[in-house]
């Protein structure tokens, strides 16, 4: 369950966007993250622990980074939702299957050996969100 008031977010995506966003990627998205843009379609927040700023990806956007930043081909299985406001993305690891474990990787080098775990689950990493108020 995503908390009411989560992020400073922009209003919510459009159905035809998160359409496009599941049928871009071959993994199933958690109905939780799925929630979170029907809700806000991205934004920012401040969070209890590492990265304490997070920059949520609009889910269109989420395409055209991934994309642009050939995530599947440098560490194939994450998809990049958000970053850090600087040198990192934050990424669902999908390679141990649902729940996916939330990860922050960085732009360069991206690589398996760089990247650090943030949280078992989505869940668990938009719980350590601070409360917008």
């Amino acid at each position: 369950m995503i908390p009411q008031t989560v992020l400073d977010g922009n209003p919510p995506a459009a159905e035809s966007d998160l359409t496009a966003l599941a049928s871009w990627t071959p993994y199933p998205l958690p109905n939780e993250y799925l929630d979170l843009l029907r809700r806000w379609n991205g934004g920012h927040a401040a969070r209890t622990s590492s990265p304490t700023y997070l920059r949520i990806w609009p889910a269109r956007t989420v395409i055209d980074y991934n994309d642009g930043y050939q995530v599947q081909e440098w560490v194939p299985g994450l998809i990049g939702f958000g970053d850090d406001g600087g040198s990192s993305f934050v990424a669902m690891d999908t390679r141990p299957g649902l729940p996916y474990p939330v990860v922050s990787v960085p732009f360069v080098p991206m690589e398996f050996t760089s990247i650090e775990l943030l949280a078992k689950s989505f869940v668990e990493f938009i719980g350590e969100i601070v409360p917008e108020g």
